[in-house]
């Protein structure tokens, strides 16, 4: 079928510099935003949306819970989905539900309904994640995918540290649910941005897919390449960490320090900051490096920072000590965000929406899990959070070294992700 029938636009590109490229790269970093913005935004009202819908804070954490799983979920479905039918027509229809929904979360007066309507917003949102994912690996590959991925990482690295911030100023508008009005404009705009414009980039000669059963033969396959599972369940820790953070926080810094909203969005702003420092690193001395060494680089620093967050908490050391600690585990993921993906993704170039969706399952249903374990723990103290956060990092550096790194020197899946170290392997034989 010919691409000018379905009304979708020519899959060609410009490089680095063109005006097309340079548009795609900026709606791919918005896109990639979704996840922040849906979660961080309201944060700072977290607590007194615990008290509006008079829920305990496990249930008004269970609503980051929620979005975050159906971030995962809806990966596995728009992921082959796009696979099969293009990348623009799915990214459409998740960025309009999300407007929708997010709309819809304005009116509740359950708790329940809300963490529902978080579960729908967060598989809206997954297909903007999912598919900006699959874009990449569409136009890039090896290093150059690696630098792209840091780019969006960059980009969209700065919705964390501005949403709260916003969720905080908004606050003085009104209650929480401000917060949402502003979350369903902000979807109905990307909505019209993607339709005008945001190009195809999955040729139809490149698109496959026949049903479940294909969709079920491709996951197998993935989830047979031990280098690729390695890195999805890695990665999934320390989201799952990362998760941690983002619904801790809140209680540690405004209950236990008595720290204001505001000033809560400043701590948790500098925290986010780590992320887009660590991308520009990653981005400047991945083709010094490599990507695999780099994301080695980025799992023992998350282990280190968890481990160092546990201990400061333990002795009670003080807030600033707390911040330090987070910061370090945090700011992995500037490393890890487009490490992981371009290893993750670079074998599986014919099926990277359905790799993709997998890869994201992992991150944000971990995520989904680990969140309300801080909640159960207690919100008096830093030590619940800290402790979670320590035993994700640790057991992602683990999972790391026993499945995805050794499986990576092993194959030539190396050659793919890191071609400074296959160039040096190959001219010591």
């Amino acid at each position: 079928m010919d691409a000018s029938a379905t009304g979708e636009r020519p899959t060609r590109f410009e490089n680095e510099g063109g005006k097309v490229f340079v548009r795609i790269v900026f709606l791919l970093g918005a896109l990639s935003a979704f996840a922040p913005l849906s979660i961080d935004t309201y944060l700072p009202g977290l607590p007194s949306l615990t008290r509006s819908l008079h829920a305990s804070p496990a249930a008004a954490q269970l609503s980051i819970t929620a979005c975050l799983i159906g971030l995962g979920a809806g990966q596995l479905v728009f992921g082959p989905i796009s696979d099969r039918f293009g990348r623009r027509r799915p990214l459409l229809c998740g960025v309009i539900c999300f407007a929708v929904v997010s709309f819809a979360c304005v009116f509740v007066q359950s708790i329940w309904v809300f963490i529902g309507l978080r579960f729908i917003q967060g598989l809206a949102g997954s297909a903007a994640l999912v598919i900006s994912r699959a874009v990449v690996r569409d136009l890039r590959s090896g290093v150059a995918a690696v630098r792209l991925f840091a780019l969006l990482t960059i980009v969209s690295g700065a919705a964390p540290l501005i949403a709260p911030i916003i969720g905080a100023q908004l606050l003085h508008l009104g209650t929480w649910r401000v917060v949402f009005v502003a979350l369903g404009i902000l979807g109905a705009l990307l909505v019209l941005a993607t339709h005008w414009f945001f190009p195809e980039t999955l040729a139809v000669e490149n698109r496959h897919g026949q049903g479940l059963r294909s969709n079920f033969a491709v996951f197998h396959r993935l989830v047979l390449d031990d280098s690729f599972v390695g890195l999805a369940l890695a990665s999934g820790f320390v989201y799952g960490a990362l998760f941690c953070f983002i619904s801790g926080t809140p209680y540690v810094v405004e209950v236990v320090y008595r720290v204001s909203p505001s000033g809560f969005s400043a701590i948790f702003a500098l925290v986010e900051a780590g992320i887009i420092v660590f991308g520009l690193l990653t981005r400047h001395f991945v083709e010094r490096i490599g990507a695999l060494r780099l994301s080695t680089i980025g799992f023992f620093g998350a282990a280190l920072g968890g481990v160092g967050l546990y201990v400061v908490a333990r002795l009670n050391s003080g807030l600033v000590l707390i911040v330090i600690g987070l910061f370090l585990v945090v700011s992995s993921l500037g490393v890890l965000i487009p490490t992981v993906s371009a290893l993750a993704l670079g074998a599986h170039r014919l099926d990277a929406g359905s790799a993709s969706g997998l890869l994201g399952v992992a991150q944000f249903v971990m995520g989904g899990l680990a969140a309300p374990l801080v909640g159960v723990a207690g919100v008096h103290s830093a030590l619940p959070m800290a402790t979670v956060i320590a035993v994700l990092t640790v057991a992602a550096l683990i999972t790391y070294i026993a499945l995805a790194h050794q499986g990576f020197v092993n194959t030539s899946l190396a050659a793919i992700g890191d071609q400074t170290m296959t160039h040096n392997r190959m001219r010591s034989t």
